[in-house]
């Protein structure tokens, strides 16, 4: 089982050069990284291009020369990835977050070792009240997160209450033949546009549907911390990924169908030598 981390990043000159060092840092895991540059302007990809010198081919660099928001790269990353199989692991970092330890990597490999299609688990959030001059939104928090999983759709969840009563907080990852199956329109509003921000909300849920709450795993562990910066793609007031965006995609996304579970997900299971999931106490 090899892990490919994907990172999107715009704008993030001074929180790359962290980004990189934590994710290069991961011990005892095979792993490639793929970061893809959404039209920076401060510098970020001049950072990006040292890095490269230095990297062999566990590392892979692209660029857009447009922005064209996360979702545009996040997909156009996935089109570009090394070779991988259908039973290697995708784990979404951006660019302007980190791993909080190199061991981060390890607890992940062990959740897919026992069997699981998919994770997501624990962070720290690093946060400036003077940069904001406000304090965190209690919704911010990460003792929301966790496995809170409610008997109703999935896709539901987000849009009960003020961010719904679960969160499938970071570092989210999944088996790369999801990624695969996951239909085109999930990306589309409902004029068939493609959506620009939220790429958590459009994918992820999917994916959860595809293989079922019992193939899922929440990882109790600080994984990561999420940079709560002035320049980040989700702020508290709106703009990007914002809780307005969020609120809209979501509505968006419970007006949709739910994808049906998949009804072949043993026969996936033996084609991608994945073992049946190994509840530990």
């Amino acid at each position: 089982m090899k892990f490919c981390v994907v990172s999107c990043v715009h704008n993030a000159k001074e929180f790359i050069q962290h980004h990189l060092d934590s994710v290069k840092g991961q011990k005892h895991v095979d792993f490639v990284h793929v970061v893809i540059d959404d039209a920076s302007t401060d510098g970020t990809f001049e950072l990006l291009k040292e890095e490269k010198k230095s990297r062999g081919k566990d590392f892979k660099l692209l660029h857009k020369p447009a922005r064209g928001g996360a979702v545009e790269s996040l997909r156009l990353a996935m089109d570009n990835l090394p070779p991988l199989e259908g039973k290697d692991v995708i784990v979404e970092l951006d660019g302007d977050d980190w791993f909080t330890n190199d061991e981060a990597l390890r607890k992940i490999e062990e959740a897919h070792a026992d069997g699981y299609l998919s994770t997501y688990g624990n962070y720290r959030i690093e946060y400036d009240p003077d940069e904001w001059l406000s304090e965190l939104p209690e919704y911010l928090s990460a003792n929301i997160s966790g496995p809170k999983l409610y008997a109703l759709p999935i896709r539901e969840q987000v849009v009960r209450g003020p961010w719904g009563p679960w969160r499938y907080t970071a570092v989210r990852t999944f088996r790369k033949f999801l990624w695969d199956l996951l239909p085109e329109d999930v990306w589309s509003d409902a004029e068939g546009d493609l959506v620009p921000h939220c790429k958590d909300i459009l994918y992820f849920l999917p994916i959860i549907e595809m293989i079922g709450l019992e193939n899922l795993k929440f990882i109790d562990k600080e994984l990561m911390v999420y940079n709560f910066h002035h320049r980040c793609d989700f702020v508290p007031r709106g703009g990007g990924c914002g809780p307005e965006a969020r609120e809209t995609i979501s509505a968006m996304l419970a007006k949709k169908s739910p994808i049906p579970k998949l009804s072949n997900i043993n026969e996936l299971r033996d084609k991608f030598d994945i073992p049946v999931v190994f509840m530990k106490d």
